[in-house]
Parts: C-alpha cells; structure tokens; sequence
C-alpha cells in the first residue's frame, strides 16, 4: 500500500513543485487549502462592533487588496473606528502568517497589504452591502468571536435568565475565572454580544443589570 507521505511513481515531485510555482497566487492558494489536512477554526481578531467587521471583509472583497491606512479611512467615514492615519488599533485583522481569514505583508503599518484567503472569501461572499445585519450575518458573526470566555461570559447569563445579573456582579464573576483580564473580557464581551442581540440591558437605579436575549435550549 503506498503510504500518503509517498509519491507515486508516475508523479515527478519536481514537475509539481514547478507546476505549483507557475500558478496564479490565488489558484495556488485554494489548491492549497483544498489538500490541509489539519482543521482550521477562523476567528476574526479583536473585533467588538461586529458591523465594523462587515463593513471590513466588504471592503476587501470588493477591492481585492487594501492597505491598513485604506482601510483605517473607510472604518472612519462609516463611523466604525475613531483613529488618526498611522494609528491601527481598530483590531479586525490578524497579522499572523497563519491567519485562516487574511493575508497580509507585513505588521501592522500604513502601507501592509490586506487581503483575504479563500476562507475569508467564503466569509464575505455571506455579507451584504447594507450595513445592517440579517439573521444569517448575526449567527456567522457570532461564530467567528466566541472564544472560551466569550462562552463563560454567555454562561453567566444563562445562569441568571430569571432575574438577571448586574453589570458588576458579572465583571466580579469573569474576574474570579479570568484574573486581571476578566474585567477586559467583560467589557469586550458586553459590546459585541449587545450589538448581535444576545443581550437586554435594565436600569435599576445607577446600576445596570443584563439579561439574555437568546433561547433557553439554544
């Protein structure tokens, strides 16, 4: 039986290696993608205004390839991001060379290269150009963010369905699981999962108080 690290002998290893090189980027790209062998689970980096992050994967489908200032402005002119040009701190994109989501050419500078990998591509082509989000933007968004303690964060809700849990009765919990980072998380966590719908926020005096807004056997 031929072993799958093995070539047969009517494959010439060089020939495919040259056959790979002359390809187009992209083609090489998916060809790439379609013999991984190892499960990739795309998450999009700090991100907490999930609108920001349609209005990003639209701009870079639509143009192809952006660099990190082109897109700093277009999150500007939207009202997504509130940032002065050479200043990157609106998150969205990784730049790690592995990054299933986006490609990009180098850290995070004004003239780095972004665009997206095929993953990314079958990411985008879900999104509309309204700026808005349907039902089906909303269930992919929240599958590209909740990370362990998004789902902690989602549990103590859970936990407290009938009455609700108070703003800082929340943080106090993530911060006796997370340490230091848990009030961050809650913070983090509060503003993405709001603008998805999956929380209600009360008013009881000066104190706010936070309900889920998603089902119970969800």
């Amino acid at each position: 039986m031929t072993q799958p690290s093995d070539v047969p002998d009517d494959l010439d290893r060089e020939q495919i290696k040259e056959y790979m090189k002359n390809l187009p980027e992209e083609e090489r790209e998916e060809l790439l993608m379609e013999v991984q062998t190892d499960d990739v689970y795309p998450v999009v980096n700090w991100a907490p205004n999930p609108a920001a992050v349609k209005a990003t994967f639209n701009f870079i489908l639509d143009n192809g390839t952006v660099t990190y200032e082109e897109l700093r402005q277009h999150l500007v002119d939207l009202g997504y991001a509130d940032t002065d040009e050479g200043k990157y701190n609106f998150g969205i994109v990784s730049v790690e060379d592995d990054d299933p989501i986006f490609n990009t050419t180098g850290g995070q500078e004004a003239d780095t290269e972004i665009s997206l990998t095929p993953i990314g591509e079958e990411i985008a082509s879900v999104f509309d150009d309204r700026m808005d989000l349907r039902p089906v933007e909303r269930a992919l968004l929240f599958g590209l963010q909740p990370y362990g303690s998004g789902f902690a964060y989602l549990s103590l809700l859970e936990e407290h369905r009938e009455d609700g849990i108070l703003r800082q009765d929340l943080e106090d919990a993530m911060i006796d699981q997370y340490s230091g980072s848990g009030k961050y998380f809650t913070g983090y966590y509060t503003s993405w999962f709001s603008k998805l719908g999956l929380l209600e926020k009360e008013q009881v005096g000066r104190k706010k108080k936070f309900h889920p807004d998603f089902p119970e056997a969800w």
